[in-house]
């Protein structure tokens, strides 16, 4: 497939999809690596964006240079996305509670222990779509540390 066929997939694929403004995405192609550059209204359409690419034949890599435009964050927005992402893992049956949430100018970070690494990606992706959140560090670690013994090994970041 050409360079500039497999430009215009990724770009029609990202148009049709309802999720994503596709407005303000460019779109350019190299030897199966797409670009993506422009701006995106939040960092769930930024994830949306690369999965629709990362889904199509002949993509071998995304390289996302999306950022996310939006009002700047203030403290009370902060709070409010914190509060939110506190709310939504406590609701889920899948989080045992501990789960350290923190926001700074959008940006949310999630720090405790869990099980393994499908409950930190899972917690990842319950926070990742709220309203105002700009990206996410998922400083989770896995397992317990016995009081004297080694330190849970991290979570690698997801995003």
């Amino acid at each position: 497939m050409s360079e500039r066929m497999l430009q215009e997939r990724a770009a029609d694929a990202l148009r049709r999809d309802g999720r994503i403004d596709a407005s303000r995405i460019s779109v350019a192609a190299k030897g199966g690596v797409v670009t993506l550059s422009g701006r995106v209204g939040s960092y769930a359409e930024k994830a949306i964006a690369a999965r629709i690419v990362t889904a199509l034949p002949g993509v071998r890599h995304v390289e996302e240079d999306l950022g996310i435009a939006c009002r700047r964050p203030s403290p009370s927005v902060d709070h409010a996305i914190a509060l939110r992402a506190r709310v939504r893992l406590l609701r889920s049956p899948t989080f045992p509670g501990g789960i350290e949430v923190t926001v700074r100018n959008g940006r949310v970070t999630l720090k405790g222990c869990v099980a393994n690494w499908h409950q930190a990606a899972l917690a990842e992706a319950a926070v990742e779509d709220i309203r105002g959140v700009t990206g996410v560090d998922n400083l989770l670690t896995i397992g317990s540390a016995p009081a004297n013994g080694p330190q849970p090994r991290p979570a690698s970041r997801m995003h």
